[in-house]
């Protein structure tokens, strides 16, 4: 196994972590520290949207936006649905509805997954 393999594995492990923190033990706050410990252990776009998810959770929305924001303006993920998918739920709970289902529509486009996409525009349909 070489560098890149533990690399990744790392980045897929990162997420389990932080969202297993934060089932656990319900402390945003840790799964925030957690998020943050993977991107400076293995830097990726990848990592770096689930910190914002955890953010959002700690700190609110407002400030997970930011780190989404500046994912999106650095093109670290191009054409993945995650990042409109982590972008419209944030909008949607700072109550700017019309973006986030603009959102929400442009993450079902870009997922492969049929069940996936149609959860989404589910979603979307319900923020008018």
């Amino acid at each position: 196994m070489g560098t890149a393999d533990v690399e990744a594995v790392w980045r897929i492990e990162s997420a389990r972590i932080v969202a297993a923190l934060t089932r656990f033990t319900g402390d945003f706050g840790l799964a925030e520290d957690a998020a943050q410990e993977a991107v400076a252990e293995a830097p990726s776009p990848v990592v770096d949207l689930n910190r914002a998810v955890a953010v959002a959770m700690a700190s609110g929305p407002a400030r997970a936006l930011a780190i989404v924001d500046e994912l999106i303006a650095a093109n670290r993920l191009p054409g993945s649905h995650l990042v409109p998918t982590v972008r419209g739920e944030l909008l949607a709970r700072l109550g700017r509805r019309p973006e986030a289902r603009a959102e929400l529509e442009l993450a079902a486009r870009l997922g492969a997954n049929q069940r996936e996409r149609s959860v989404l525009l589910r979603k979307a349909a319900t923020l008018g």
